[in-house]
């Protein structure tokens, strides 16, 4: 007879947090590999639809593969490209901004009654001109090597996930479905109490059995369904989004006079992928170029307003009606996640937070525990 070790409240408790901070040293030290794999995935299920529809005319799985990795590597030479253009032109007129940066430093410090020798020399351009661009190149070169490295390992992540993925869902469907199934099985059997005293089930019972085991299997094979379906509702809505906000918000810092509103239309497109921090720093960016260029204060503050009200409409009321119920994290989950994430993964940790916590909540809202149900209703924005 097996003998059954029973852990008390505060054991368990000990276990799970072990568990978790063993699983994010995990996470920390294998980020060069877990990364590219879990950036490959989500580029799977962004890219599913369009491979369904391709799998419908009968197009081979290895040229629905190329055009996934051709779309991908058009995509980073469009973003790039414009991302290299646009600084460019940023730098070419970098004394010019430079030098009026130096006069409302300077103005500012006199308001408030700064002064010293320091001051009347001031240059941002001679701080500048102090940097190591030796070390600075080779801090940049290091990094950029890295990242066309995790590209490639990306790349070479999605062609195996995309023709091996089907696999491994059929395989998690014999074992972990079945294997959940027949505990429901034994669990309604042991109510029933025919393992005791070893009666056999009458016909009635059986079908019951079998329906629980059914209504088990179809739960659970919901789960997997929900969430490439979520995080491609999910992805779909923010580059929607996003890109609405980045075009709006340009053309309206364009009409405005302000100097490089592509970039900033790019930049609130981009950053608000990252909830909250991202968010801020948009609005930050177009608000000190608006300051720099105009010196004005009030103008800059009328600008500060007006991104503030569209991210407002687009991020805080059209995102939640689109999205639904289903993604309503609570925002200090969200804000904990970007920082976790942040910390495990960097900035590219900060654009997975919001879907990776997604996917953890559509998988423990699928659990019955009391305990999963509690994580589940804290993380939701009721």
């Amino acid at each position: 007879m097996k003998k059954i070790i029973r852990l008390d409240s505060a054991s368990r408790v000990f276990i799970v947090i072990t568990g978790i901070f063993c699983l994010g040293i995990i996470l920390k030290e294998l980020q060069s590999i877990l990364l590219p794999f879990v950036i490959a995935y989500f580029f799977f299920f962004a890219f599913t639809p369009m491979n369904e529809n391709l799998h419908k005319y009968k197009v081979p799985k290895f040229l629905a593969t190329l055009l996934n990795i051709f779309v991908l590597l058009l995509i980073s030479y469009l973003v790039s490209s414009f991302f290299i253009d646009s600084l460019m032109k940023f730098t070419g007129n970098s004394d010019y901004y430079i030098k009026k940066l130096d006069k409302i430093i300077i103005s500012i410090a006199k308001d408030m009654k700064v002064s010293g020798s320091d001051l009347k020399d001031f240059s941002i351009q001679t701080l500048i001109s102090k940097i190591d661009y030796g070390s600075l190149a080779g801090g940049i070169i290091s990094p950029t090597f890295s990242l066309l490295g995790s590209v490639l390992l990306m790349i070479f992540f999605l062609i195996f996930i995309t023709s091996g993925h089907s696999s491994v869902y059929k395989a998690i469907e014999r074992t972990y479905l079945e294997r959940f199934s027949t505990l429901s099985l034994k669990k309604m059997q042991r109510q029933m109490g025919k393992i005791q005293n070893g009666d056999a089930l009458s016909e009635n019972e059986a079908q019951e059995i079998e329906s629980i085991k059914k209504s088990a299997l179809d739960k659970l094979h919901k789960t997997f369904q929900s969430i490439p379906e979520q995080i491609q509702k999910y992805l779909l809505t923010k580059v929607l989004l996003n890109a609405g906000a980045g075009l709006t918000i340009g053309i309206m810092l364009a009409v405005l006079g302000i100097d490089f509103a592509q970039i900033w239309g790019f930049s609130i497109f981009f950053l608000n992928f990252i909830p909250t921090i991202g968010s801020a720093i948009a609005l930050a960016l177009p608000v000190l170029m608006t300051l720099i260029q105009t010196e004005s204060v009030s103008f800059a503050l009328l600008i500060l307003g007006l991104i503030a009200g569209l991210q407002t409409v687009f991020f805080n009321v059209l995102e939640p009606m689109i999205l639904g119920k289903r993604l309503n994290l609570n925002p200090i989950i969200i804000l904990l996640s970007v920082l976790i994430w942040g910390y495990l993964w960097g900035i590219v940790g900060m654009l997975l937070a919001v879907p990776i916590t997604a996917v953890i909540k559509i998988v423990i809202s699928n659990f019955n525990s009391p305990n999963m149900k509690f994580i589940s209703d804290l993380m939701d924005d009721q």
